[in-house]
């Protein structure tokens, strides 16, 4: 089982594919939880794999059998190189995330706070690191969400 996630803004899902299309980029997977916006992503030969808490997308096969195989917390968080689980995290837990030069968010992940400085490492590889609190993460989801709504559908994405 997969634990629930909170959707995610259409500009962040293009930088995050955007990052996995781009073979400089180390991303080699995207979560999106269900209910985020995803666009027709076949084109560009990436395989998608939903469930009732989202959507894996990977161009790698490897990684797709790995999910199919267990579609668990645990292999999402190895699969998408996150140091702990939702359910594991302890204490007052952080959002540890990377955003690129727009302010997208690349990897976003919760991380206890004796953990944080290796969950800001593994961010480290995808942009620009930001710690946050879940609060704050929710509200600009929220926030970014509502605009996009009143301003485009959710199958528009210019970065596609």
């Amino acid at each position: 089982m997969i634990s629930p996630s909170f959707p995610e803004p259409l500009c962040d899902v293009a930088a995050q594919i955007g990052a996995l299309l781009d073979r400089n980029h180390p991303k080699e997977a995207v979560w999106l939880a269900a209910g985020t916006p995803c666009p027709d992503v076949s084109a560009f030969g990436l395989i998608a794999i939903q469930v009732p808490s989202g959507r894996l997308l990977t161009a790698k096969q490897g990684i797709a059998s790995r999910f199919l195989a267990a579609q668990t917390d645990e292999t999402l968080a190895s699969i998408l190189g996150y140091p702990e689980t939702k359910w594991r995290v302890s204490g007052v837990p952080v959002v540890v995330r990377a955003r690129d030069g727009r302010g997208a968010v690349i990897t976003e992940m919760l991380s206890s706070p004796h953990l944080v400085d290796i969950a800001a490492a593994v961010a480290a590889q995808h942009g620009e690191v930001e710690i946050a609190t879940i609060c704050d993460v929710l509200l600009r989801r929220q926030r970014l969400r509502e605009r996009e709504t009143r301003c485009c559908s959710a199958t528009f994405c210019p970065a596609f």
